[in-house]
């Protein structure tokens, strides 16, 4: 296909290599499909299920893996299972492949074929960048950090927090990543399409290679856009090269539509396109209104979230550990932080109408300290009750961000010297 010519006869190779991609690319939407098709949803869901079977036995009997496979429901899409289901795509296409050219080797091109083919990729590309592009406003991806965060040290964080950490800082290069995602629109449309893969081709390798380097458990599929907006391009690829490296005038011919014998036929094609489009959009737009309540949500909190300096630290009994921070974050998780540097990590649970903060230090069930708590005039927050047993009075100063330099150093045109700490 690298220099294909709509209306001739394929090569031999060309027409191998289609079948392969057609089987692989189609293989892999349907069961990773991650949300990017909607429509394909439900069809991607029983593909998974009916697939469960057989990653299970391939995993036991081929790669020995000591542990139950399950589809996890964890956000990642680097489990074993997600290994495993690829390797089992990957091999169905290549046996595929086989006897489909075995069976049909006197066919002498796939033209029609490969323009659903590349329709396909287009709007899996497409309409997942667009979700990416709208999962950027009002901190649904990366949210500005909090005071927790920004009182973890970096050693302390994993290497996908940090990421998202410096995603998070600033809004306008959220900006900047939201556009270049939402210029996957420009794939839905075949006159476009090369000029789409190319900026697809950019924003995919950055994602890619954040989530390589950064650790971040989205490597199949960010690899997989990659891939996919390489054999977008690849059909201009004797053009492209000319033009880039040769300096010579060129035209890219446009992929043509399958002639439709029924107008009715055109008709359904384009509403189902627009289709997909508008309940992509209506997804993203229910996606930005959950980020936006929630964001405004955490931001007018005046509850105890946040991140809490220890003033004063009172007890009568000399095995007290003395407190150092107590850090209560949105996700009902506690991390309290003592002057020996030893650290605590436990739940919590506050109830305002009582007056009290719970730490279960093993679960609900066992190990709970309670503590009843005041507000003052001043801010700071006092907690009375016992801590392993001890009991002990704390008076603590909640960290708001603006008191951490990252937050207050803002942008500035005129630097007489690099601002670097």
């Amino acid at each position: 296909m690298r220099s294909l010519k709509f209306g001739t006869t394929w090569k031999v190779y060309e027409k191998v290599a289609f079948r392969f991609l057609f089987v692989l690319f189609t293989g892999f939407i349907l069961f990773f499909n991650n949300g990017a098709i909607p429509v394909l949803m439900p069809v991607s869901y029983l593909f998974s299920l009916v697939s469960l079977e057989l990653v299970s036995w391939v995993g036991q009997y081929i790669f020995s893996v000591p542990d139950e496979i399950g589809m996890s429901r964890n956000g990642s899409g680097d489990t074993t299972y997600h290994f495993l289901l690829l390797f089992c795509v990957l091999v169905i296409s290549i046996v595929t492949t086989v006897v489909w050219s075995i069976l049909d080797r006197g066919r002498q091109s796939y033209n029609s074929m490969y323009y659903w083919l590349t329709a396909l990729v287009r709007f899996y590309v497409g309409l997942m960048l667009i979700q990416y592009g709208f999962a950027k406003f009002w901190g649904g991806q990366f949210p500005a950090p909090d005071v927790v965060r920004l009182g973890q040290s970096y050693g302390d964080s994993s290497p996908m927090g940090l990421a998202w950490t410096f995603f998070g800082y600033s809004d306008g290069y959220k900006w900047f990543m939201a556009i270049a995602e939402l210029s996957g629109a420009l794939l839905l449309f075949r006159r476009t399409m090369t000029a789409g893969a190319f900026i697809a081709l950019g924003t995919t390798l950055n994602i890619m290679a954040v989530n390589y380097f950064f650790d971040v458990p989205v490597k199949i599929v960010s690899t997989a856009l990659v891939v996919m907006c390489l054999f977008l391009l690849f059909i201009h690829f004797r053009q492209l090269f000319r033009f880039f490296f040769l300096g010579k005038l060129v035209r890219l011919p446009v992929i043509p539509e399958p002639f439709f014998q029924k107008s009715w036929q055109l008709y359904t094609k384009r509403a189902a396109k627009a289709l997909m489009v508008i309940w992509t959009l209506a997804l993203c737009g229910a996606t930005i209104v959950h980020s936006k309540k929630r964001y405004e949500a955490r931001n007018n909190s005046s509850g105890l979230f946040g991140s809490h300096q220890v003033v004063e630290f009172n007890s009568q009994s000399e095995k007290a550990t003395h407190w150092k921070e107590l850090r209560l974050a949105n996700s009902s998780t506690a991390t309290l932080l003592y002057r020996n540097g030893a650290s605590l990590e436990c739940m919590y649970a506050a109830d305002t109408v009582r007056r009290t903060l719970e730490l279960y230090i093993k679960g609900p069930a066992e190990d709970t300290d309670v503590f009843t708590y005041e507000v003052g005039d001043n801010g700071q927050l006092e907690l009375r009750g016992s801590h392993n047993g001890i009991p002990v009075s704390v008076t603590l100063r909640k960290t708001e961000p603006a008191d951490f330099t990252l937050m207050k150093t803002g942008f500035r045109w005129v630097n007489e010297g690099p601002y670097n700490r």
